[in-house]
């Protein structure tokens, strides 16, 4: 159950001190921080977490599709219009799209 939010600018880090304002609070409401695996890796400074940080609670965030075709088709269209931007960057002249839709669509 969500007892409580603090919303942050997705852009803008959070600061050390906003951290341990953070956890003060949740330590004082008896509550656990949380925050998402990736922000949580954001954290950390020389492959781990700095020792204020250490009680900050990662979970998951799964993004799933009801049509995953349309994702597919949606993913190739993009790939083939930065290929035609951006030219052939690998260097196979020979590619075709077809060889390409089952590659990506795979």
């Amino acid at each position: 159950m969500l007892s409580a939010s603090a919303p942050s600018p997705i852009i803008i880090p959070i600061r050390k001190a906003r951290s341990k304002h953070l956890i003060a609070e949740a330590r004082r409401d008896a509550l656990t921080l949380v925050t998402t695996e990736k922000d949580l890796a954001r954290l950390r400074h020389g492959g781990s977490l700095p020792d204020w940080a250490q009680q900050i609670v990662p979970f998951a965030v799964t993004l799933e599709f009801d049509d995953a075709a349309w994702l597919r088709t949606i993913r190739t269209a993009r790939l083939f219009k930065a290929r035609d931007r951006f030219g052939n960057l690998g260097g196979q002249d020979d590619c075709r799209r077809s060889d390409a839709h089952r590659l990506v669509g795979a």
